[in-house]
């Protein structure tokens, strides 16, 4: 399932708080450069323990970027940024380990100060950069 990265809406949610990271498709061009060990660390971490999950998808996603037995996911990540919700699959590990994708620096710095999901703080920054109106858009 493809969405451009930054656009504001997503099969989860849209409105101005939803910034969509890392939903590629083989159909679609997008940034590709090294990035740092510190993000895929930070993915990994977030992804393995328990990500906060205000919604979740049916089904899974394949990546159609592998020529033969892409990887696969249902997880998505929520990232509080700044006055806004970086929504992206947990493909995005993928993406970046194989495909060499390269996520926008805005969602870099966000994902690199984002408290784990479980605590008090992430809780806070969620709801403070949009999560709220999410959460709203979400229940509709």
């Amino acid at each position: 399932m493809y969405f451009r990265d930054l656009s504001n809406e997503c099969q989860i949610a849209k409105g101005p708080m939803i910034r969509t990271i890392g939903w590629l498709s083989k159909d679609h061009k997008f940034t590709r450069d090294e990035t740092s060990i510190d993000v895929v660390n930070k993915l990994q971490s977030l992804i393995t323990n328990d990500p906060f999950q205000p919604i979740i998808s049916c089904g899974t996603h394949q990546c159609d970027l592998c020529q033969f037995d892409g990887d696969h996911g249902f997880k998505n990540l929520f990232i509080p940024g700044n006055e806004c919700i970086y929504v992206c699959p947990e493909m995005i590990l993928h993406y970046i380990s194989t495909h060499w994708y390269k996520p926008p620096d805005e969602f870099i710095e966000a994902l690199l100060n984002c408290p784990p999901h479980q605590t008090m703080e992430y809780k806070k920054l969620f709801l403070e950069n949009g999560g709220r109106e999410l959460l709203r858009r979400i229940k509709q």
